[in-house]
This record gives structure tokens, sequence and C-alpha cells, in this order.
């Protein structure tokens, strides 16, 4: 899976993720060609870059030539829903710019319709949020995971005067987001910023084991004792791992139990949660046919497991081993076949797809339905998938 992580080590912006989308390769041509859309006045684009702390980045700024237009998050909507935007890109600007507009009028009591930003402050963040938004889009990420945000310490000047880091607005916005201060006196995370990496993050927490392909660095204006930059890591997620412990297998060898009670433990137990129960066949001493009946659960399910296999097979013992395990991971995916829908369980492993199985129960239903032979529906089903998924 191609994901993307944002560590905000120095706070987030508007103009730090729209730098860090062109310094991972989106052309600023492109974002150009997609604000021309939205009617916005006089402005224009400049990108360069520049140094901070030795670390190379890219700085967006956004050059306005009007500033007589009073902006009401009203007329910010309509600007946003009248333009020739995708669907899906007008659909997350305004959902960015709706939070911010929504915190603003519970902030300073005003009916949301009647929330005005100030005209350069408008156009800068409707560039930096639709700007960010195709970016993301442009370059394909299939989930973005986000740091613990920073928001910097002190008191920031604005037009209602001087107020603490993080701003109420900042602070509002990142309601569910693990955030902290520190002792850099900025504001490194602004009100867009906040609202932005909110909207975009599927989960915020430490970087995951990721394979990088690509970094981008997106710098604010200001220098400071820190780099003040957005640093952007692309790559494929290792979604596996393997699990040191915590994962018990228990054996009992029977030979005094039918197989129809040997049938009901194995539906029990996996009824009870356990990860997987199986049966084999074996012979003891004096050549006495029986079953190894295995199972395997969760460490702290062990007991509860053993005291199954003891009361309902006979046993008078059960061995334990426990295991680390490397896992794939699964999903089901709802396949629209040519034969119907079914379901199919998909297997990765390091981004690769390995295993593409379809569920034998939807297999048996559709070879009543079409009056093919389970293989052929079974065989259609796992090519029509991997056609989906590959």
């Amino acid at each position: 899976m191609r994901v993307a992580y944002f560590d905000c080590f120095s706070g987030v912006s508007g103009d730090k993720t729209l730098g860090a989308m062109i310094d991972l390769g989106v052309p600023l041509d492109l974002l150009e060609q997609e604000l021309r859309k939205v009617a916005l006045g006089s402005y224009e684009l400049e990108s360069t870059s520049v140094l901070k702390n030795e670390i190379a980045a890219t700085r967006i700024k956004v050059h306005v030539f009007e500033h007589r237009i009073v902006r009401t998050w009203s007329s910010v909507r309509a600007t946003i829903e009248n333009s020739d935007l995708s669907d899906s890109i007008k659909e997350k600007t305004l959902a960015i710019f709706g939070d911010i507009a929504e915190i603003e009028s519970q902030l300073h009591h005003k009916p949301i319709g009647q929330v005005h930003f100030h005209e350069v402050g408008a156009v800068d963040s409707i560039v930096d949020i639709v700007g960010t938004v195709v970016g993301i889009e442009h370059l394909g990420f299939e989930e973005i995971i986000s740091s613990p945000i920073p928001t910097g310490t002190g008191m920031v000047r604005t037009e209602h005067g001087a107020l603490p880091v993080p701003a109420p607005a900042t602070i509002a916005l990142l309601e569910g987001v693990p955030s902290y201060s520190t002792a850099i006196p900025a504001e490194l995370t602004t009100p867009t910023g906040a609202a932005i990496i909110k909207r975009i993050s599927s989960r915020f927490g430490e970087m995951p084991l990721i394979v990088p392909e690509a970094v981008g660095y997106g710098a604010a204006k200001r220098d400071l004792e820190i780099p003040n930059v957005l640093r952007v890591v692309v790559g494929e997620l290792v979604e596996e791992q393997a699990e040191q412990g915590g994962v018990v297998i228990l054996e009992t060898n029977v030979d005094n139990t039918s197989p129809e009670v040997l049938g009901s433990v194995v539906e029990r137990a996996l009824e009870m949660g356990a990860i997987d129960v199986w049966q084999t066949p074996i012979l003891m001493k004096k050549n006495r046919s029986a079953t190894l009946l295995s199972l395997m659960c969760e460490e702290a399910d062990e007991a509860r497991f053993v005291g199954l296999l003891m009361s309902e097979t006979n046993t008078l013992g059960v061995r334990k081993h426990h295991v680390s395990r490397t896992v794939a991971s699964r999903e089901i995916m709802k396949l629209k076949s040519s034969m119907g829908t079914a379901r199919v369980k998909i297997g990765r492993y390091q981004g690769r797809v390995t295993s593409i199985t379809p569920e034998h129960d939807d297999c048996v239903r559709l070879a009543k339905k079409t009056g093919l032979p389970i293989k052929e529906v079974h065989d259609r089903l796992k090519a029509e998938a991997s056609e989906k998924v590959e």
C-alpha cells in the first residue's frame, strides 16, 4: 500500500503542505491549471527553493493583488461549488474550509454563513487547501498517516489582537488529534494547517514500517531554531510484522472420542474465538488410531481453551507451544463478478498481493445459480478479482 507519512515535527500550515506537494514532484503548472478553475481574483503563485537549517525545501508564496472584497464562508463556499474543479476536489476542499468556518462561528458567536475571512487570508487559504488536495490526488496516496502535532508556544498577533499559541481556532480544530506544546516561541501550527491535517489523516502516531520512495519538504516563511519545514515521507507500507509471543498452539492426542464429538469441539472452539483448529490422523502405541487435535489461540485465551479441550475430549493432558508468526494482511473484497456478487479474500505481504481466494460458500451459491461447476466458478472469480487488485 502506497502511503504518505506527514512528519510534523515543526508543526503544519497550509504553505508547508502545499510546498511539500510540489517538492514531491507535483507540477506547478498543474496546480496553476487547477486553481484557474476557481474565481479568486488577481494573484500569483511563486515557488522557490530555500534552505531551512541546511535542509533544502520548497517555499510557496501567494502574491495577492486585490484587497477589496470581504469573503464570508457563504461566498467562499459558492466560489468552490461554482468552480470547474472535480467533484472529489470540491468535496474535500469544502470539508476542510467548512471545519474552519464552523470553529470560527463558535468562537465569535456568529452564524456560520456570516463568518468572514480577511481577503488575503481567504485567497491564501483557498490556494493552500485546493493545492494540497490536488497534490494528494495527483500523487495517489492510498493512506495518509500523521505524527502528533506540535503547536508552539507564546503569543501571536492577529486581526483580533494578540492571542495565545496555539490560537483558539487551532486548538479547537485539533480536537481529537494528538497534540503537544513545545519550547519554540512561535505559531508552528496554524488553523489552516490544523484543518488540513485533521481531514486528510486516517490516523496519528509514530511513523509505521515504511519502505521510503520519496521525501518532500515544504517550508514556511519564518526562520526558527529548528528547521521550519513539514516533511512528507512517501513509500510502501509494510503491514506484516512477526508477532513476538502472544500466540499459543495447544495440542492433545485423542483416541477415545468419536468424530462427531471432535467436530463439535472444533466448531465450538472457532465460535469461542480460536485463531485456527485442525485435526491430524496419527498412530499411537500398539498401533491405535488416534487424532492429534491442535488449536491456535491468543496467549490471553489459553486457559479457556485448555478447559474446553480437557472437558470435551476426555484427554488427560494438553501440550502448549508459544510461537511467533509472520502474518500477511487480509481484506475481504466484495466482488461484483460476471456471475454475481461474491466475497474474495485478498492476502498481501510487503505491499504485494500474495493470495486471492474466493469464499467457498459464495462459490457454491453461484454454482447453483449459474449451473457451472464449482471449480469453474472459483477460477473465474479468482481471475476477475485479480484484474481489480493487480
